[in-house]
């Protein structure tokens, strides 16, 4: 589908001022050096839109989106009506963009007219035929933002709230989407609302504008009333183990974590999610051991100083699979990496070491520590604790 707009455009050139980014015009098939406002340039010379792909380098969505554009000509094709570009959001020059255009979310789809007036976005990216599907209809009906957030206001049913509260929290405000996610409930919209409005309020935890009451009301009403969509329980849990972190009370977690616990085996899906995993043997079961072998088997995934040591300290804590932990952290303090995180493992090795009775090993590794982040006061103090116990202090 070939997207034309049919008023007169005004291309401001003040853009080239402000943004600077690498662009790729889909129906060129190439990746050509350029600033936002030639995109916008060319996009006035052929009366259509301007669509970006805002995108961070660790996400994977964002990965696949990218391998299949370069892979899969249908893709292409599907872009071949627009000027297509991508925007990196970690890069500096992402600044202006992410100020114009707000994004909590990765990766995000934008449509632009060339006059930078924003006509729709698709969220996420699940695979190319529905990622065509979504542009399809975005381009079918491309509305100007604020015709379509005013259709929305006059909306009497729930789809109104619910489409003003998304278009909020797809621009990270999630104070504004708030209300709107409790009236679209109100009016009767879909029960997966509710886990929308409880990550709304997490947020508000953090920002001083909810409290954790307000975060517990809704996830009991998602409890209460649960609904029919893909990994609703974990999405629920997920929620209220970052309010239980908050408030500092881990009863919160109950009973969330045993419904998706449940709901991880129930679809195969158990094995591979570790937090769950961790979670469920260290707060439901009690079982340290399990815990402790489910962070093991996560280090395959994110093997580096820093995981190795979260790994070994929950070892050293609770006194369990001691020997393991103590092998992992000799290999991690050789690793390369940041002189923090190795210090942070060295100490976690000087633990362990102690622990079986090697304190004058324990004090080398605490001295070489302080090599590597000499102003850490808690080190100089276990340097102290070492060698008073070596002098016959005791601990």
């Amino acid at each position: 589908m070939r997207a034309r707009i049919s008023k007169p455009v005004i291309f401001l050139a003040a853009l080239s001022i402000l943004f600077g980014f690498s662009v790729s015009f889909a129906d060129e098939a190439v990746s050509t050096p350029a600033a936002l406002a030639d995109a916008f340039t060319k996009a006035k010379e052929r009366s259509t839109f301007v669509l970006v792909d805002a995108f961070t380098t660790w996400c994977g969505p964002c990965k696949q989106f990218q391998e299949d554009y370069k892979t899969k000509s249908e893709l292409r094709e599907s872009l071949a009506g627009v000027v297509f570009m991508s925007i990196d959001l970690e890069d500096s020059t992402s600044t202006k963009f992410k100020e114009e255009y707000p994004v909590s979310s990765v990766p995000q789809f934008i449509l632009l007219d060339p006059d930078g007036v924003e006509h729709g976005r698709i969220s996420g990216y699940g695979g190319m035929e529905s990622f065509m599907a979504d542009l399809d209809l975005l381009l079918e009906h491309p509305i100007a933002l604020d015709e379509f957030l005013a259709s929305a206001r006059a909306d009497e049913g729930w789809e109104g709230p619910i489409t003003l509260a998304k278009h909020h929290a797809g621009r990270r405000e999630y104070e504004q989407a708030a209300p709107f996610f409790v009236e679209g409930l109100e009016r009767g919209a879909p029960g997966e609302n509710r886990l929308d409005l409880l990550w709304a309020l997490l947020v508000g935890l953090r920002e001083g504008w909810s409290t954790v009451d307000e975060a517990k009301a809704v996830a009991e009403q998602a409890l209460n009333n649960p609904a029919e969509t893909e990994r609703y329980w974990y999405r629920l849990y997920n929620s209220m183990s970052q309010v239980a972190g908050f408030a500092k009370d881990d009863s919160l977690r109950h009973p969330y974590l045993e419904r998706a616990a449940q709901e991880a085996k129930e679809s195969g899906a158990f094995k591979d999610n570790i937090q769950l995993r961790i979670d469920y043997a260290h707060f439901v079961l009690g079982d340290f051991e399990a815990a402790a072998h489910a962070r093991h088997d996560g280090l395959e995934y994110n093997r580096d100083p820093y995981a190795i040591n979260i790994y070994a300290w929950y070892c050293f804590e609770h006194r369990v699979c001691l020997e393991e932990a103590e092998k992992e952290a000799r290999e991690g303090v050789v690793m390369e990496g940041d002189p923090a995180h190795i210090a942070m493992l060295t100490d976690t090795l000087a633990e362990l070491v102690h622990l079986r009775g090697e304190t004058a090993e324990a004090l080398s590794l605490v001295l070489h520590c302080i090599e590597l982040d000499p102003d850490n006061e808690y080190y100089h103090n276990q340097e102290k604790r070492f060698r008073g116990i070596l002098d016959g202090g005791g601990e």
